[in-house]
């Protein structure tokens, strides 16, 4: 995605435009795929979420908090689909409409490429224990987080996609941090650290 946006090529003033239009669109995209992912998930826990005592709850966000981290240390395999998003969106929609497009699939999470668990967490908690807003909100911010870094990261693709990607040993720092993020998660939700 880093070195697609550099792809565009050119240079100017109305190529930096473009860049910077490109860049918003894709983070636009995220937060509308985000949104989306929470809402729905949201909606399909209600059940769930209305229907389950408090213990039960926790008992679930705990349980999905332990798949998470045996999945980052590697105990645990998920059937993640490894696919990125698809190049011909550049060709079929022109470069804005397509980085809206790669913006809501990363938002979605699920259908591109997520080798860290943390996102189960995440979404765990805000589907079974938040409020719609928060939920909203969180979704959003995920959606947000997973796109932001394109538009600025593209002026130094090369070294940013070696830097936070393919670094040896990068991916065990990553999947390291994911663990920690899903501990601080599952900590600020029972309570543990008031958030």
């Amino acid at each position: 995605m880093l070195l697609g946006m550099t792809a565009l090529g050119g240079g100017g003033t109305s190529w930096a435009r473009g860049r910077v239009w490109v860049a918003v669109s894709h983070d636009a995209g995220g937060v509308v795929g985000g949104i989306a992912l929470a809402g729905f998930l949201w909606l399909f826990a209600t059940p769930v979420r209305t229907l389950t005592p408090e213990p039960g709850l926790m008992v679930a966000v705990f349980g999905i908090a332990l798949i998470a981290i045996a999945v980052d240390l590697g105990l645990v395999q998920m059937p993640w689909r490894l696919g990125q998003v698809p190049a011909e969106y550049l060709t079929r929609w022109g470069a804005a409409r397509a980085y809206f497009y790669f913006g809501v699939r990363f938002g979605l999470a699920f259908t591109t490429v997520v080798p860290y668990a943390v996102t189960l967490s995440l979404f765990a908690v805000l589907s079974l224990k938040g409020q719609a807003t928060s939920a909203l909100i969180g979704g959003a911010l995920f959606g947000l987080g997973r796109t932001v870094l394109i538009g600025p990261g593209s002026r130094r693709a090369t070294w940013l996609s070696w830097f936070l990607y393919r670094r040896p040993g990068v991916r065990r720092w990553w999947k390291a941090l994911s663990v920690v993020a899903t501990v601080l998660i599952v900590a600020c939700e029972c309570g543990v650290i008031n958030s």
